[in-house]
């Protein structure tokens, strides 16, 4: 973007929803790192450029993900996030690095960070376009060639549409 154009659009936002990332959980570390560090590293210089230039009541909502969990077991309150965990794969690590990003500048901006646990789905009809990661232990139960798929069986499902994760995010 050209500086000009960038100056001007953070004296005129009054928030910003980052919620892209790449959810590719077989990319190395580095090209995961490029996708969801490096461009929340971006986003979070222009919510610092719109509350210093923008208009009262600047609001930055960055969202993350529960998976900065990792390994670990138990509950993760809001103020957790490197607890010496190991990860999964190179998505959560990743992630958590972005998020520790994001919470070291809410000492500059007001900025609320959100876990969602999965966002998924058209919000009208549902549709998934897309299965990846768990969905396709999902996808292998639905056409029976999974014979087993382990889940607590009370447990509820936290699915949202990325539509619906954005509006509840904004309200």
């Amino acid at each position: 973007m050209e500086p000009e154009l960038w100056r001007q659009l953070a004296g005129e936002v009054y928030q910003v929803l980052h919620l892209a990332a790449s959810v590719d959980f077989a990319l190395p570390l580095a090209e995961s790192r490029a996708a969801n560090v490096d461009s929340s590293r971006e986003v979070l210089a222009f919510c610092r450029a719109c509350a210093w230039r923008g208009k009262p009541g600047f609001r930055p909502n960055y969202v993350s993900t529960a998976y900065v969990a990792g390994w670990r077991q138990g509950w993760l309150t809001e103020s957790e996030r490197n607890c010496g965990q190991a990860f999964w794969n190179a998505y959560e690590q990743s992630k958590l690095e972005g998020e520790e990003m994001a919470a070291a500048a809410m000492d500059e901006i007001a900025l609320t960070i959100y876990r969602p646990s999965q966002i998924i789905g058209e919000s009208r009809s549902g549709r998934i376009r897309k299965f990846f990661g768990y969905y396709e232990f999902l996808k292998l139960a639905e056409r029976d060639r999974m014979p087993v798929l382990l889940a607590d069986p009370g447990a509820g499902l936290i699915w949202c549409p990325p539509v619906t994760c954005a509006t509840r995010c904004c309200i």
